[in-house]
């Protein structure tokens, strides 16, 4: 027993359990298609990430942009997704999700999404 009074003892059987996480955001990227991207460089792995969301965007074959994110339709606040069950119990994560998402790029060129960015970057 601990000085405050917590009784401290050891884990009596220990079982590891592998689960796969699915990011409801994620979005496949398909092949042979141009994308715009913004990413962050993550210091300490040395790797990158979606800086913002949508953090891609698609541009079709007319080369116009199409709004690439599963925000636009989700149901905001939590998006939930059940992984399956360990040993009779669901594990859940839930990915919380704060205001809406806006589609005012579908339809841009690719020249005036430069002129966007470059406006918002001055």
């Amino acid at each position: 027993m601990s000085p405050e009074g917590i009784i401290e003892k050891e884990a009596t059987e220990v079982n590891i359990h592998e689960v796969e996480v699915l990011d409801p955001l994620y979005i496949e990227p398909e092949f042979n298609q141009k994308y715009i991207v913004f990413l962050a460089k993550d210091q300490n792995f040395n790797n990158y990430f979606g800086a913002i969301e949508p953090f891609s965007i698609l541009i079709n074959n007319d080369g116009e942009a199409e709004f690439n994110s599963n925000l636009i339709e989700a149901d905001h606040g939590e998006l939930t997704t059940t992984l399956q069950e360990l040993n009779g119990h669901e594990v859940e994560v839930s990915t919380h999700v704060e205001g809406e998402i806006v589609d005012d790029i579908s339809g841009e060129t690719v020249e005036e999404l430069v002129e966007l960015i470059e406006e918002y970057d001055e």
